[in-house]
């Protein structure tokens, strides 16, 4: 079978094989990751099919085989999921499929094991999982196995003993991290006034005798009254959840962050500008956003393969992020496209100014990073003794200059957009230049 190529006479079979290869080495790592790590991982796309379940999920569930591609319905059959109360729960109650329906906000106690046992107590948190554009794709939850801290938790109510220490203040706060102080006090006078039986739980980071801090989880319960039936004494269970903590960072981390770059997404450049509006409509100041296009990338994937537009990538979020400030937001929204968040800035003479070059406007900042960014970019980005030239072509827009209802500043979409708009003015007029949307005459800068 001879050689597929597109019209322009390229390998397409061949650029297909390394794309499949390198996804596939990439996932060889996230699958050795998740194999390795104590807490069940399992997700599922956004009809109730599994996705992912590593080794932990696997043993809690007492399963010998993985669950990818099977309907979460499929599995009622053969396990037995209860709540807290005993009551056992359906496929749709199954906390992975509230967490796709977005009505589990909180970590979730339940009881599961094959069909007619033995069970396993866990704690079960969830997150959504979504696509660039906002839109949930799937789910994935992390699970606790706290067997073993329910059966000493029974142990230490019915001995009378405690299994962590009572409540104080005083030496033992001095091991707990600083921001955390204030919260976990408040947490131990609000034990104090729990009714017999009842659990309040908290998170908190406390000091390792390597001088590292760690992650805590401490269920508190009255444990002794006085004679007028106040509390003077509290039980309290501590775990270390460090690890825990760590996988929900990274699964925090990936959502929220380019695989590829590091650099958040367009979800979270969406919720930051959104904060930065808000902002700007209380103290005034300016918020701009640069759209920046590279020109001449597609011509170093074509000539180089997707392993060199890899590295230019990967060097130009480097020199984005050299161009800003630490304030500002480099985020990746496209293939080759990156926006820039240049918050916050005075828009009057009068206020606290911020770096900028003496006797700038309001507006030089921007214009000062876009500038700076375009000629960053002008030098060659070598890869594997290989010289690249990547231009960039930037659209800036400015919240005042965008029109709105009611005189409110713009919305992130609108603010985007204008900046996007921008970006392809400048790529249509040489590439390689700076356009501000809708400038006043003679605020188009072209290099």
């Amino acid at each position: 079978m001879g050689t597929v190529t597109d019209p322009n006479g390229l390998d397409v079979a061949g650029e297909l094989a390394l794309a499949h290869a390198e996804l596939s080495r990439r996932q060889s790592f996230t699958d050795a990751l998740l194999e390795t790590i104590d807490v069940g991982i399992v997700s599922c796309d956004a009809d109730g099919n599994f996705v992912v379940s590593n080794r932990a999920q696997r043993e809690l569930f007492g399963f010998q085989s993985g669950l990818h591609g099977r309907w979460m319905g499929d599995l009622d059959p053969h396990i037995d999921v209860f709540d807290e109360q005993g009551t056992r729960l359906t496929p749709e109650q199954y906390p992975l499929m509230r967490t796709l329906r977005g009505t589990l906000h909180e970590p979730l106690r339940v009881r599961v094991g094959p069909a007619g046992g033995p069970y396993r107590e866990l704690v079960v948190r969830g997150t959504q999982i979504h696509d660039a554009g906002g839109e949930v794709i799937g789910a994935v939850a992390a699970l606790t196995d706290v067997t073993e801290l329910t059966l000493a938790e029974q142990s230490a109510t019915r001995a009378n003993s405690f299994l962590e220490a009572v409540l104080t203040a005083g030496a033992a706060e001095q091991l707990v991290h600083p921001d955390d102080r204030e919260r976990l006090r408040t947490h131990d006078n609000a034990a104090a006034e729990l009714a017999d039986g009842s659990v309040f739980q908290i998170r908190y980071r406390g000091i390792h005798p390597d001088g590292g801090w760690r992650w805590l989880h401490r269920r508190s319960t009255p444990f002794r009254r006085d004679e007028s039936g106040r509390v003077v004494e509290v039980v309290a269970v501590v775990r270390d959840i460090s690890d825990v903590v760590d996988a929900e960072n990274l699964l925090t981390h990936a959502a929220q962050h380019d695989s590829l770059t590091g650099l958040p997404n367009r979800g979270v450049l969406m919720d930051r500008l959104a904060a930065a509006l808000t902002r700007s409509e209380h103290d005034g100041r300016e918020v701009a956003v640069l759209y920046i296009d590279l020109d001449g990338f597609k011509v170093v994937n074509d000539t180089a393969g997707h392993a060199a537009g890899d590295s230019v990538l990967l060097e130009t979020a480097r020199r984005l992020v050299s161009a800003v400030r630490p304030s500002d937001t480099v985020a990746r929204v496209g293939g080759d496209e990156f926006v820039i968040l240049v918050e916050p800035f005075p828009r009057d003479a009068g206020q606290e100014q911020l770096p900028a070059a003496p006797g700038a406007g309001h507006d030089d900042l921007a214009m000062q990073i876009a500038e700076r960014v375009a000629r960053f970019f002008r030098r060659p980005v070598t890869v594997d003794g290989v010289e690249h030239v990547v231009t960039a072509s930037i659209g800036v827009s400015y919240a005042t200059r965008v029109p709105a209802p009611a005189g409110r500043t713009a919305t992130p979409d609108s603010l985007l957009r204008a900046a996007d708009a921008a970006m392809y003015l400048a790529m249509s007029n040489g590439k390689d230049s700076v356009i501000v949307h809708d400038p006043p005459v003679g605020g188009a800068v072209s290099r």
